[in-house]
């Protein structure tokens, strides 16, 4: 992608109307349409004569960057592209002298690219970057830095391409690379790059069914996040976290849940001091009671969901603290404000509501998996009551911010069904399941990677739908048998996957237990 043939941006462009809800939107568009101008005067003329000898392509920056803020990125992308056709025509005539604006410009394209979803053309780009950056060490502080980061999105865009082989040999060579450079250097410390580069080989390697060598990648890590413990506590458990589910894939379960116990411990010590890490210990203690609930350990699995849905609810506590403290600090009205005041107290607050939704949330979720761990141990009443809770918050929220409550409330409510069929209610069990069928539509329509029915059979929380056994026409042809709250359907094991063939199932998996050689029934 050397010299491309590239549409200009003109003004006639920038009629469009403003997103609403954006960041004073008017300011952003005169910084485009001035610096605009400015690129027109010049686009035609010959460098001697701009003011400084990168103004047309310094321009043309501004004028993306301004075009971003307006998330009008199909225009800021030919913004980026003429600039980078300017550079490559500077760079030629005075090979060196533009090398780093060059770079730049590579870096801020590649991003809008991935952006938009236009992989293929991100690809070669990215290459570029890399290239260019290598070529910059010793001249520019970063470069290696730079290097490995355009490798790590070189390897991300193979992924989205769906070229999987191709990003674990990128994902391998980043860890060659970088076992190669030096200790000494600018920038993040080498032991950090090459556990992150491990991290990402090993995800990769997972992808393409290579289990034993994604295990060994992430215990390399585990070892390196080992030494820095005391002070990288999240990035630990993050790491042991990654070899429980390798450890699983390789079949040694009872060592993945010890790595799956270890985060949990990991983590309480800094909990209890730092009161920003309880919600990471509730979310572990929460991941904790899934993978336990998966290893059929139901009554372990359903006191760390209880733990974790305790700890929760003390972060929604501090949170809704929070922004209670500053309302009461806001002294005037905001009718007496001029607009910059009135701007920012309206940023202030709405930045602490989107705190304690996020953190309400987030405990919906676990109390959506303690009603499951409820249920399972018979306890049905109370596992409606959590249930219940998660639905009421999750509604309260999806006016304000249906993209992250809707499919959580499809999920609960989902989650709903299953616990009033096995109560025996299976009219408000159909009336449940109707309405999450009803919200993943959508979803699935929008989202079919994540949301459609193959999705959540990939899923490690993949949601089990009652509407298909519970629509009216099945119940007015063959009734159900009535049975008692306390009792479930038993259920005839699927085979086992064939060695060396699939995905081999993963204990943080729904329904994995039924591959677990000590918990298959005999035919």
């Amino acid at each position: 992608m050397n010299e491309v043939n590239v549409e200009r941006i003109d003004h006639q462009m920038l009629q469009r109307d403003v997103p609403p809800g954006l960041d004073r939107p008017g300011r952003s568009l005169r910084m485009a349409r001035g610096h605009l101008d400015r690129v027109e005067e010049m686009r035609d003329r010959p460098p001697g004569t701009w003011s400084s000898p990168d103004d047309l392509p310094r321009s043309l920056n501004y004028v993306a960057e301004a075009l971003e803020e307006l998330t009008w990125h199909d225009l800021a992308r030919l913004a980026y592209l003429e600039e980078l056709a300017v550079y490559r025509r500077l760079e030629a005539t005075w090979p060196g002298t533009y090398a780093v604006g060059l770079r730049r410009t590579l870096t801020a394209l590649r991003s809008n690219l991935m952006g938009l979803g236009r992989y293929e053309e991100a690809l070669p780009i990215a290459r570029e970057e890399r290239r260019l950056s290598l070529s910059l060490v010793g001249t520019e502080t970063y470069a290696l830095q730079l290097a490995n980061t355009a490798r790590y999105w070189l390897t991300e865009i193979l992924v989205k391409l769906g070229r999987y082989d191709e990003a674990v040999e990128s994902a391998a060579a980043a860890v060659d690379e970088i076992r190669e450079q030096p200790a000494k250097r600018a920038g993040t410390p080498k032991g950090y790059v090459l556990a992150y580069a491990l991290d990402d080989y090993s995800e990769r390697l997972d992808r393409v069914g290579r289990f034993e060598d994604a295990l060994t990648a992430a215990a390399e890590a585990v070892r390196f996040w080992r030494r820095k413990a005391e002070d990288e506590p999240v990035k630990y458990a993050g790491a042991l976290e990654t070899l429980g589910r390798r450890l699983a894939c390789v079949g040694r379960y009872e060592e993945a849940r010890a790595a799956f116990a270890d985060v949990v411990q990991v983590l309480r010590g800094p909990a209890d001091t730092d009161e920003c890490l309880r919600g990471t210990l509730a979310g572990a203690l929460n991941n904790h009671g899934n993978r336990l609930a998966s290893l059929g350990s139901h009554r372990e699995a359903l006191a760390a969901g209880e733990e974790a849905v305790a700890r929760y609810r003390e972060v929604v506590e501090r949170e809704r603290a929070d922004q209670q403290a500053m309302e009461l600090s806001f002294d005037e009205p905001d009718e007496l404000l001029d607009y910059p005041d009135r701007a920012y107290r309206r940023y202030e607050r709405d930045k602490a509501q989107a705190e304690v939704r996020k953190v309400e949330l987030r405990l919906c979720i676990a109390l959506v998996n303690l009603s499951s761990r409820l249920r399972k141990v018979g306890r049905f009443d109370e596992a409606l009551a959590a249930n219940a809770e998660a639905v009421e918050i999750e509604r309260g929220h999806v006016d304000a911010d249906a993209a992250a409550s809707e499919p959580q409330l499809a999920t609960a409510l989902n989650n709903r069904s299953v616990i009033l069929d096995d109560m025996a209610r299976y009219e408000e069990a159909l009336a449940a399941a109707s309405e999450a069928v009803r919200m993943y539509r959508p979803l699935a329509e929008q989202n079919p990677g994540r949301y459609s029915a193959s999705a959540r059979t990939r899923s490690w929380c993949s949601p089990r739908l009652a509407l298909p056994r519970w629509t009216p026409s099945m119940r007015d042809a063959a009734p159900p048998k009535k049975r008692s709250p306390g009792t479930t359907r038993s259920r005839r094991p699927s085979r086992r996957p064939a060695t060396g063939s699939g995905h081999r199932p993963d204990p943080s998996c729904t329904g994995w237990t039924r591959h677990h050689p000590a918990r298959r029934r005999r035919r």
